[in-house]
């Protein structure tokens, strides 16, 4: 990305680029961040230097299993780039996802509020292609549920499937992963309320998501927890099978899941 911004002194921006990328890579965290600091001063937060970042140290803190100081410099980093470019989208988008993973691994509901309330000013916005606007539904989805996770209130899961509905009719490609999430959220109210509709139609996404990808071995494994629990209704011998064949599916592609195996026993 950074090659085609068209800056000044590109070699020496693509030099400073690639030295903050090797640090990251080695694991010198504050050699990299002083290094894109540098960058981010000298070419004045414009908007291709600020998305380049962003990414990196998003990336970087997925990849260290949510490194929580990359998360936090990343969020102060675009939230001082959201007021210099007020209107540059892509910014406030790369913000919410950097938020979103704060909320997430820290179980902070501040930093998922944060989330919510700038994806609902984003989806206001006509800038937003369709896919785009999908994908700010699908964030609040999430964001609703594992808030949900932290208050334990059914009420946060219902506001998280509102969210998928209005995603999903948005959407203009499939995900194995849209539909496996759509999927945990309505296994996650079914288990709070015990209505046998949701587990149905959380099993009917769960299909859906293997559609797209028959190697999502969560899916196979939330399938036959499924199956499982209707087994233990009625004790219906073709219905253990299946919970059988899904956990087996589930336990050849994850076999180092600890959850599979005790499930499976």
């Amino acid at each position: 990305m950074v090659d085609r911004i068209g800056y000044k002194d590109s070699s020496r921006v693509n030099t400073l680029c690639s030295k903050g990328k090797r640090a990251l890579l080695k694991g010198s965290y504050t050699k990299a961040l002083n290094t894109f600091l540098q960058l981010l001063s000298e070419e004045s937060y414009s908007v291709g230097m600020t998305l380049f970042v962003g990414n990196a140290l998003l990336s970087f803190a997925l990849k260290e299993k949510s490194h929580f100081t990359s998360l936090l410099d990343a969020n102060k980093i675009l939230k001082k780039a959201s007021k210099i470019h007020p209107q540059e989208k892509q910014i406030h988008m790369l913000r919410t996802a950097v938020l979103f993973q704060l909320g997430k691994s820290k179980r902070q509901a501040h930093f998922l509020h944060s989330t919510l309330k700038i994806n609902a000013q984003l989806q206001e916005s006509k800038q937003l292609s369709q896919q785009e606007k999908s994908d700010t539904f699908w964030l609040s989805a999430m964001a609703y549920y594992h808030q949900s996770q932290i208050s334990g209130e059914a009420y946060d899961l219902g506001l998280a499937l509102q969210q998928f509905h209005q995603a999903e009719q948005l959407l203009t490609s499939n995900s194995a992963l849209f539909f496996f999430d759509y999927a945990k959220v309505l296994f996650s109210l079914a288990e709070k309320t015990n209505l046998s509709t949701l587990y149905i139609r959380s099993a009917n996404y769960l299909k859906k998501s293997l559609l797209e990808d028959g190697e999502f071995t969560d899916s196979w494994f939330y399938l036959g927890l499924i199956f499982k629990k209707r087994y233990l209704q009625n004790f219906d011998i073709q219905i253990f099978k299946q919970a059988l064949s899904c956990l087996e599916v589930a336990l050849i592609q994850g076999p180092h899941n600890a959850l599979i195996y005790e499930t499976f026993i």
